[in-house]
């Protein structure tokens, strides 16, 4: 479920990061990663909120990550919301999984929360109606989140400013 959405009006925010030094706004992921990892978490948040009760397990499966790899998707800094799992283990190559003939093959942990895209977009065949707790979530803040990134963006860059004009 990708979810973006364009972004106006940081022409000046992006102005004054290019004036900046490159040592200052490219480390550790510069101002850009802590505002954009409060947002992220302020999503978590809401998610987490919506999210179904029952045993709260789903709710502990949501997390906010941090990619190692931003330039593969054309940024310098990503976050994403998403529910934990969703990897499949492979069976080892032991005897008794040899005799079964599960060697090879996959299968999913009990440890994952897989059941939350049945949860978020429903089974018609099994009339479970869908609860869209993250689409809602990120329906009500995507404004929000992304006025507070800009808020938080602009006082980050005040503050390398003035620590530069010290200097």
């Amino acid at each position: 479920m990708d979810s973006s959405r364009p972004v106006q009006g940081l022409d000046g925010l992006l102005d004054a990061m290019r004036q900046l030094p490159a040592e200052i706004v490219s480390k550790n992921g510069g101002p850009a990663r802590v505002a954009l990892a409060r947002g992220a978490r302020r999503v978590r948040d809401e998610v987490r909120a919506n999210a179904p009760e029952r045993s709260g397990f789903l709710k502990k499966q949501i997390v906010t990550l941090r990619s190692p790899r931003p330039q593969a998707y054309g940024g310098s800094e990503l976050y994403s919301v998403g529910v934990r799992g969703g990897a499949r283990a492979k069976y080892a190559n032991t005897k008794r999984n040899r005799r079964k003939g599960r060697v090879g093959k996959t299968y999913e942990k009990p440890s994952n929360a897989f059941y939350w895209r049945f949860q978020e977009f429903g089974v018609p065949s099994r009339n479970i109606q869908p609860l869209a707790f993250f689409r809602r979530a990120i329906r009500k803040l995507a404004d929000p989140v992304i006025d507070q990134f800009a808020a938080d963006l602009r006082k980050a860059l005040d503050r390398i400013a003035r620590k530069l004009r010290r200097a």
